[in-house]
């Protein structure tokens, strides 16, 4: 039965990687070796390739496995194996373990992150930077456009890792800092590198006796083909085991596995339950030893204890790597093969390690092999959960690959607010969350066959309800613009009373007035606002009437609520308007509760006469003594009198009927009468007579 459970998760890793892009399937390492996998069968050797290098390089393709680049960190060639353009002095070191990385650029395919980090014959001091290549330069052979930008403040150690995110899309790029226990996890998105996340877990990496300073930077760093762990070796030293949540970029539950010699390279089998390690043998400084631990064993130092040997290599044995084929590659120094693990999840000796496993066309292996992000494949056990909205129940369904028959499934919901609700059995359980978030559910199955359980963390997301908000209770003006508050997804749907779908609404009548939004993840809430309309403005100006042209008159607006503003055609402000002769007379008029009416009355011009005498005799008789202008309003007429030479004699602003030209002899006398208001004017002569 345990054969049977291993042979399938080599069938279910084997069919996973068949469906992977293929943008790593070119490997360009060692000295001028390169290999090229196809969609299936054995890889194939390449010898074309112009880069020597002894440890960390990366080679990446486009999506249908065309080469695009190869890099060793100091340059980058194009598939033309020239040096591309501005592709040289990168600030990486081709004596870095795992010290450059490429990654495609998740908003342009056409460009990619060329990540690289310094080694230990430089005391790491160029730390953690990144390039871009962009491949539509170049007539397609690529250009790199901006070289050697600096992420990490201090020194890191020689080892860059890749880690696709939860959400399948973006990309962790995880380094650890030299001096420190601390990791840092930069997640790459469409819109570019985000700020690192912190961890600080595990061994502090610092120097050891000075014969081999900065010994401990030296080793790999790898992630489990489920994202969901992390094991890094480092010579002279313990390897690290860790948790890894490929959502949040945090590292969790340090194993340690001691070591007595030497670790460098490590990987994971396919279906993560292995681990594979490279150590250098004590007595036979030029051969290493081939390691398998068993990450199914149970506790920390169960596993710690269940390492095995497995081969020994010819010469220096390096980098452990996991092909797209499904199988594990291992690099020998100065070996015209790679060692091969055909059946990396089988336990033991039965994995079928061979050290002339993939022949190199008469290239040369060296330490390193191209860095790659983890492989995605689906775990032995896993789960799905039906999306729900807060407050309705999630429905959680286990699923295997395996065959296990009677499996016992246990459940932790990541809601331990919901007390003994949170934990649940069976294969198809339900939760009921009531807040919406991203919640980490964790499912273990028991099997007799496994000598351990088998467990998968996921998250799942619960979708909030939408909330939008209306006034509850709107006295206004009609129309009255709805405009719902709050918060929703993008991509929402509206649905008012009557039927109407769009985000606003303009109720033009007194009513009840309700929204229902519906999220795109089909999560409703509604919204209701009682609209309440003010009576409406009442303006009685009057009706268009006549007057004379010098009349003056009052327009009135008529009663009004308390604290009603008025706005006239003229600014005046004033609840009744004075006019002065034909035109027409408007106003604007707003209550208090904000609503706003308009009027306007026209007075046309009746054609009064206007008198205006030419004599006048001032002495005293009472009879035409003063001039007296008939027809018009006096006091809108300005008054100004000359002499027959031209000298003003008389000025009055507002006429009153009453100039007597006082203290002037008789004479002709010339005025000028000019309305304040309308402008007009009128020009004339007046003799005045007095009795001798």
């Amino acid at each position: 039965m345990r054969k049977r459970l291993l042979s399938l998760i080599a069938l279910l890793a084997l069919c996973q990687s068949a469906w992977a892009q293929r943008e790593y399937h070119a490997w360009y390492f060692g000295s001028n070796a390169a290999l090229r996998f196809p969609a299936s069968g054995a890889p194939a050797p390449v010898t074309t390739s112009a880069m020597q290098v002894g440890e960390g390089c990366v080679s990446l393709s486009d999506s249908t496995g065309q080469l695009q680049f190869y890099s060793n960190g100091e340059r980058v060639w194009n598939r033309a194996n020239q040096v591309m353009v501005n592709g040289s002095g990168l600030g990486g070191n081709r004596s870095s373990t795992q010290g450059v990385a490429a990654v495609p650029d998740p908003a342009n395919p056409q460009r990619a992150y060329l990540f690289t980090a310094d080694a230990v014959e430089n005391q790491l001091a160029n730390g953690l930077q990144y390039n871009i290549v962009d491949m539509s330069r170049q007539g397609g052979l690529g250009e790199v456009t901006a070289k050697n930008v600096r992420l990490s403040a201090g020194p890191v150690t020689e080892r860059i890792a890749l880690v696709p995110h939860a959400n399948g899309t973006d990309t962790w790029v995880l380094v650890h800092g030299w001096g420190t226990n601390a990791f840092y996890a930069y997640l790459l998105t469409r819109t570019g590198l985000q700020p690192p996340v912190l961890t600080r877990i595990g061994a502090v990496q610092a120097d050891v006796p000075a014969a081999k300073p900065y010994l401990h930077a030296v080793g790999y760093l790898r992630a489990s083909a489920t994202g969901t762990r992390l094991a890094m070796s480092r010579r002279g030293a313990d390897t690290e085991l860790f948790d890894f949540d490929p959502a949040t970029g945090r590292l969790t539950n340090d194993i340690s596995l001691p070591a007595t010699d030497d670790s460098y390279g490590v990987e994971f089998s396919p279906d993560s339950r292995l681990l594979y390690l490279t150590r250098l043998n004590p007595t036979a400084l030029v051969q290493s030893t081939l390691y398998q631990y068993d990450l199914l064993a149970g506790s920390g130092a169960a596993i710690a204890t269940s390492g095995v040997p497995l081969a020994v290599t010819p010469r220096f044995g390096g980098a452990i790597q996991a092909g797209p084929d499904g199988r594990l590659y291992l690099s020998i120094d100065a070996s015209n093969y790679l060692g091969v693990i055909s059946s990396p999840n089988v336990r033991g000796v039965g994995c079928g390690y061979q050290n002339n496993g993939a022949y190199l066309g008469g290239k040369q292996a060296v330490a390193g092999l191209p860095n790659q992000p983890a492989r995605r494949v689906q775990p032995p056990v896993a789960f799905t959960a039906v999306a729900a909205c807060a407050g309705t129940p999630v429905a959680f369904t286990a699923t295997s690959s395996l065959a296990l028959s009677g499996a016992a499934f246990s459940w932790d919901f990541g809601d331990p607010a919901t007390g003994a609700a949170n934990a649940g059995t069976g294969a198809a359980p339900a939760h009921t969350y009531s807040q919406a978030g991203t919640y980490r559910v964790t499912l273990r199955a028991t099997h007799p066959s496994l000598a351990a359980p088998l467990t998968v963390i996921q998250l799942v997301t619960v979708y909030p309800l939408p909330a939008p908000r209306l006034p509850a209770d709107t006295l206004a003006c009609p129309p009255v613009l709805l405009r719902p508050r709050g918060n929703w997804p993008t991509g929402s749907t509206f649905r008012w009373s009557d039927g109407s779908t769009g985000p606003t609404y303009l109720a033009t009548t007194a009513g009840s007035y309700t929204v229902t939004v519906t999220s795109p993840q089909g999560c409703v809430g509604q919204a209701t606002s009682r609209v309440q309309l003010p009576a409406p403005l009442t303006l009685l100006l009057g009706a268009d009437t006549t007057v004379c042209a010098s009349a003056r008159w009052v327009v009135r607006v008529g009663p009004q609520s308390p604290g009603t503003t008025y706005q006239w055609f003229d600014g005046s402000t004033a609840a009744t308007y004075v006019a002065h002769g034909p035109g027409t007379y408007s106003v604007e008029v707003r209550s208090p509760t904000g609503c706003t009416a308009t009027a306007s009355r026209t007075a046309l011009d009746q054609g009064c006469r206007v008198f205006i005498p030419n004599i006048i005799t001032p002495n005293g008789d009472l009879l035409n003594d003063a001039f007296v202008l008939q027809g018009v309003e006096v006091t809108d007429w300005h008054l100004t009198v000359f002499n027959r030479w031209g000298r003003q004699v008389h000025d009055q602003l507002s006429y009153d009927n009453r100039w007597q030209a006082p203290g002037l002899p008789a004479g002709i006398y010339y005025y000028r009468l000019r309305n304040t208001y309308s402008g007009q004017q009128y020009r004339g002569w007046l003799e005045v007579l007095r009795p001798e």
